[in-house]
């Protein structure tokens, strides 16, 4: 009903919060009422339209968010695209789309260049919450172009990352993000092993490399990614907006 209104979830999301601010919490009359001013109440009666409620109100508070239904639409939208499949991830709860590949990967073999044809590779998918055999064969058809029988994690890496901002900066935010509880100052005070809030290319790879598990090319290209003047040094402002870019959001 919604992609028969809207040519996008988002054009929905943004239609609605118009009207309605995405943090306030909708109660069961409101919702309806939402609904009804769109012409929803067409497609399904009032007791669908409670339950759909009901679904959404994870908490049991009687009560649902703007962004929660946003949420739950995006994990309902078909994937017919890389970005779709972006968004699906996303909504799916993964932290970076290297955490979702990983999930792929039973042999914890990163991007494997193993062929895969497309039932293999629908069967990895699904572990990923991409379950229909139609969005495999989309996703699949966007790696290959219709040229290759079969495809690869490596070339499903490198196809994410052409829809997405660096895989490589948003692996980084979701490990110093899990063990400093999202809070990227302590994050760059702890990399600023000397204090003098700045990092330097050879100060910032010496930490990553012994304390956060990542390679030194991997920790090169994070370094200059995020170096945007290109001073060859980091400020706590440089590091700190770059780790709030790269977060991965449906918003």
């Amino acid at each position: 009903a919604i992609l028969a209104k809207f040519s996008t979830v988002v054009q929905a999301y943004e239609m609605f919060a118009r009207e309605v601010d995405p943090e306030h919490n909708l109660t069961k009359p409101e919702w309806r009422r939402l609904l009804s001013n769109h012409g929803f109440l067409e497609f399904a009666s009032r007791k669908e339209i409670n339950c759909l409620f009901a679904e959404l109100d994870i908490s049991g508070d009687n009560q649902v968010s703007l962004k929660e239904w946003y949420i739950a639409l995006e994990m309902a939208a078909p994937v017919r695209s890389l970005e779709a499949l972006r968004r699906r991830w996303i909504s799916s709860g993964y932290k970076s789309m290297t955490q979702a590949i990983r999930v792929m990967d039973k042999d914890d073999n990163l991007v494997g260049s193993r062929r895969l044809e497309l039932a293999e590779f629908g069967t990895m998918l699904s572990m990923t919450d991409v379950t229909d055999e139609s969005e495999h064969r989309y996703i699949f058809s966007a790696i290959c172009g219709g040229n290759q029988t079969t495809t690869s994690l490596e070339e499903l890496h490198c196809a994410i990352a052409a829809v997405s901002p660096s895989l490589l900066l948003e692996e980084l935010r979701d490990k110093l993000s899990k063990r400093f509880k999202g809070d990227f100052k302590r994050a760059f005070f702890y990399i600023d092993e000397d204090n003098e809030g700045v990092l330097s290319m050879k100060e910032f790879l010496n930490v990553a490399t012994r304390k956060l598990d990542l390679n030194r090319i991997e920790a090169e290209k994070m370094f200059r990614e995020i170096d945007l003047d290109g001073s060859g040094e980091l400020s706590e402002d440089e590091f700190i907006s770059a780790m709030t870019i790269v977060e991965p959001s449906l918003f």
